[in-house]
């Protein structure tokens, strides 16, 4: 199925991206991956050995260039992961987080479709949800309740995407948070933050501590996307999934708890109280799994035992702030 197949990857040097590139090669896929490296090609160290995987450094703001690289490509699928990410990142640059997040995403598509790719699979993320009053799990179905400039520009490129995409094969895919060891490592996400801390026994702190966000391993994004990728059953238009387990919902409080269990150490934090971010939400799984089998193998307690790890080995440095989007 996948042999001789070219999938375009954009955010290839990313910290999903790197994993994501690397599933696929595996499966015996083509890859080429586009990224702009503006945080450096690190992530890039695992695939440049691989003779199945070319690296085009490309902004993809520039449309011109991305539409003749498609041309010239013509692949299969595309996975269009190539974002400015979180909420830090986007307030510092707003002006590019809308060109990249929103414009290149049709620009993307547009050029994809004219040049005959069967797939389409677009990251978004379960920030779209950002805040809910209800106790229960929120579906595909349910409103969305963007409140930052990142969930903005995924909400607007989700509705493009699904009144454009009614003769295409499009999967639009609503992470969640996640977390998990990287070629492209950061440690500006919770569990990864929370986890570095607790193994180097750090005092941190901690606000909004009773809020949920549901959480997810790079590892599973990367089986997903390559799952997605292999799937010989079609689905036109657009199929828009929430991505992560139902199990995986944690509050901040549960998720150090959680933590430490698996390392076993005893965290040092202070719980601050509210802080400016306002999201709290619990999210359904329920229709990934059913309609795409899908399951994650990896959680909270596996990343927590494998930062761990990589920190006793000494991979990192005991406070790189260069492993993050700001």
């Amino acid at each position: 199925m996948s042999e001789g197949k070219r999938v375009v990857v954009t955010g290839a040097a990313g910290y999903i991206g790197s994993g994501v590139c690397r599933k696929l090669l595996s499966a015996g896929f083509e890859v080429i991956g586009m990224d702009s490296l503006m945080y450096g090609a690190a992530g890039l160290l695992p695939l440049l050995v691989t003779p199945r995987f070319a690296l085009v450094q490309l902004d993809i703001r520039e449309h011109s260039r991305l539409e003749q690289e498609l041309n010239r490509i013509r692949p299969f699928a595309v996975v269009h992961l190539a974002a400015i990410v979180g909420d830090p990142a986007c307030k510092k640059m707003p002006e590019a987080a809308r060109e990249t997040n929103l414009a290149a995403t049709r620009a993307l598509f547009g050029a994809a479709s004219k040049n005959g790719a069967c797939r389409f699979i677009f990251a978004s993320t379960c920030s779209n949800y950002g805040l809910s009053g209800a106790d229960a799990l929120l579906s595909e179905d349910d409103a969305l309740n963007p409140l930052s400039l990142y969930a903005e520009t995924k909400v607007e490129a989700e509705r493009w995407l699904i009144e454009n995409a009614v003769a295409h094969e499009t999967y639009i895919l609503r992470f969640g948070t996640a977390h998990g060891l990287s070629a492209r490592m950061r440690f500006d996400l919770t569990v990864n933050e929370f986890a570095r801390a607790i193994a180097m026994e750090s005092q941190f702190d901690v606000y909004d501590s009773e809020t949920w966000r549901p959480y997810c391993h790079v590892n599973d994004f990367a089986e997903l996307i390559c799952c997605i990728c292999c799937d010989t059953q079609v689905r036109i238009g657009s199929n828009v999934f929430n991505v992560g387990s139902d199990r995986e919902n944690y509050r901040k409080i549960d998720l150090i708890n959680a933590i430490a269990k698996a390392t076993s150490r005893t965290p040092r934090f202070a719980d601050i109280g509210n802080g400016a971010d306002r999201r709290n939400y619990r999210v359904s799984f329920a229709r990934i799994a059913n309609e795409l089998k899908f399951k994650p193998r990896f959680g909270v307690a596996y990343s927590a035992r494998q930062i761990s790890e990589a920190l006793g080995l000494r991979l990192f440095p005991p406070h790189g702030a260069h492993h993050a989007n700001v």
